[in-house]
């Protein structure tokens, strides 16, 4: 399989998109079989019937900068890096984490800051639009 083994992406070896610098990476086999494990459960890929090829491949879109090495021209994955990125899966704890928290304090990163300050008592009967007559 030439093509990038998430689920939702569409990414294929043989057919790069034009402009952007994608590589493809196969995934580990033993002795990092635990790796291995990491990245099937990321993918939501039971590993019961699944069997390690040379074709089967994560494309990089689906790791962070920090997990690759450059030696010159050539990127390369390190040895303990797994999918983290653009797994479209929800129930997936593996999933992109969203680039805020809801939890989080900081207004700069939290866009919905402004909403958390909001007191039931603040809101005025004439904050809702009117209703309409028909």
């Amino acid at each position: 399989m030439s093509s990038c083994s998430v689920k939702s992406c569409r990414n294929n070896r043989r057919f790069p998109k034009p402009g952007k610098d994608i590589s493809f990476h196969v995934f580990p086999k033993s002795p990092r079989i635990q790796l291995q494990r990491d990245w099937l459960k990321a993918l939501g890929i039971s590993s019961k019937n699944w069997m390690w090829t040379k074709n089967k491949v994560v494309c990089s879109e689906h790791f962070r900068q920090e997990d690759f090495m450059r030696f010159g021209a050539h990127r390369y994955l390190k040895l303990d890096a797994a999918p983290t990125l653009k797994l479209d899966d929800p129930d997936n704890e593996f999933s992109t984490i969203p680039p805020y928290s809801l939890t989080n304090n900081d207004p700069l990163e939290d866009p919905l800051a402004d909403l958390h300050s909001i007191k039931s008592e603040d809101i005025s009967e004439d904050t809702h639009p009117p209703e309409s007559s028909s």
